[in-house]
């Protein structure tokens, strides 16, 4: 399924089959996010996260990155790219839920794909109707 959104045409088709791996310092760049975007001129803010959610090496707690992007007035759309099944942990996809909703932003439960297309389609949807795109 090919999307017809132009915002798409600067995504590399790498993306769609996007997995997660390695050490990641996700609440560290959700802070570095919102410090960045609150000293931009917008009053409306918003990043897309994707990601499987772990974070094995921040500085920063999950309570300090969702109180910044808080502070920041910045939404968090997060992508959910971990696999579920047998003996695999909910916790990373549990912050990501957290950041989501707490910053009044949406969870993607999605391994990738066109799952993941269908994501950042409704996202970008979203966005539009609320933001100025360009």
């Amino acid at each position: 399924q090919t999307c017809a959104l132009p915002i798409f045409r600067d995504i590399p088709d790498a993306v769609w089959d996007l997995k997660a791996k390695g050490m990641t310092t996700l609440y560290d760049a959700i802070v570095r996010a919102a410090e960045a975007l609150a000293r931009r001129p917008e009053k409306r803010r918003a990043i897309l996260v994707v990601s499987d959610g772990a974070d094995n090496q921040s500085r920063a707690s999950l309570d300090q990155a969702i109180r910044s992007a808080i502070d920041a007035q910045m939404v968090v759309y997060a992508v959910d790219l971990s696999y579920s099944g047998p003996n695999m942990q909910i916790s990373g996809a549990a912050a990501l839920r957290a950041l989501a909703t707490r910053t009044g932003g949406r969870f993607f439960s999605t391994p990738g794909g066109n799952r993941l297309r269908e994501a950042f389609a409704e996202t970008i949807d979203e966005l539009r109707h609320q933001y100025t795109l360009n």
